[in-house]
């Protein structure tokens, strides 16, 4: 395993967030995920995870409304060796699939899908996403934050 040098590193920097898995091509002898594990440290995001959420005020309102009742905002704590990070995590949890779809049609691709089928035949089947992208939050919040309150 070769140490990355400075250039290496400045020009993962400029091409990570823009080229996503063609990446490669710019660090012949390095495995994709060699490349992904040191952008992982660096703190950079892949290209699929950048991009601008184009929420109506209503669509907004009603997101907000929904996460404020059925689902959660907080903090996710995962350690790496020796180091500790914290990222942001939007969970919303429900048993209508018709508005998951909505949620993902609206917020892109979550990191984490899940259909829970329980044991007990009387109960609904459940949908679960998860956002664990600093880009989707730092954009829903940057949504939220521009509604008028009353």
């Amino acid at each position: 395993m070769r140490r990355w040098t400075t250039g290496e590193i400045e020009l993962l920097k400029q091409v990570y967030t823009i080229k996503g898995k063609s990446v490669t091509k710019y660090f012949p002898g390095r495995s994709l995920k060699a490349i992904r594990h040191k952008a992982e440290r660096l703190g950079l995001l892949r290209a699929p995870e950048i991009r601008k959420l184009s929420l109506s005020p209503t669509e907004a309102s009603y997101i907000a409304g929904f996460i404020d009742g059925e689902g959660s905002i907080g903090f996710m704590r995962q350690k790496r060796g020796r180091r500790i990070n914290y990222r942001p995590k939007i969970a919303v949890v429900n048993t209508n699939r018709e508005v998951i779809d909505f949620l993902i049609s609206k917020l892109g691709k979550p990191t984490r899908f899940v259909v829970r089928k329980w044991k007990n035949p009387k109960w609904k089947v459940a949908y679960e996403v998860r956002y664990l992208s600093l880009m989707v939050s730092k954009e829903y919040f940057r949504s939220i934050s521009r509604l008028p309150y009353s």
